[in-house]
């Protein structure tokens, strides 16, 4: 918007500055960042970030797209695992050839690896129990109507 020019800004203005503005809001970005970078007032980047974060709470679906991210999530943590089996296998392969023509330098190499292969591993598994375990928004609006109708 100019500079000087008071009021709330036009239908067509609107439109432009949730356009812009929505990416920013996409990705998590906070609203004074937003701001420092588009050049809109923090006050309009706040509406138009709680008036999508309203939307986004209110939907119906909401519990259902976060069951769908919660699996599209544990999908990716669960190709990754494989990935560092593969390369787990691959890297103790190295190392049994490495062993056998003597190239010790390269087998302590070999072994640091599959240790940070393992760790990574650890971490991934943990983070899959992690998530197969939280509560997710059905559970706990299941939860308090289960909690309601118990009380009545």
């Amino acid at each position: 918007m100019t500079k000087g020019k008071r009021g709330r800004p036009s239908r067509k203005q609107q439109h432009n500055i949730e356009d812009t503005l929505r990416p920013y809001f996409q990705k998590g970005h906070s609203a004074l960042g937003t701001a420092n970078d588009t050049g809109f007032d923090v006050k309009t980047v706040n509406k138009y970030f709680r008036k999508w974060e309203k939307d986004l709470y209110d939907d119906r679906e909401f519990s259902e797209k976060c069951k769908i991210e919660r699996q599209r999530t544990a999908l990716a943590i669960e190709n990754e695992l494989l990935s560092l089996e593969k390369h787990e296998r691959d890297v103790e392969q190295l190392k049994k050839d490495s062993k056998k023509l003597g190239e010790y330098n390269l087998f302590e190499k070999a072994t640091r690896l599959i240790v940070k292969i393992k760790e990574q591993k650890s971490k991934l598994m943990a983070e899959r129990i992690n998530l197969i375990n939280a509560a997710t928004v059905g559970d706990i609006l299941e939860q308090s109507d289960k909690g309601g109708k118990e009380n009545v």
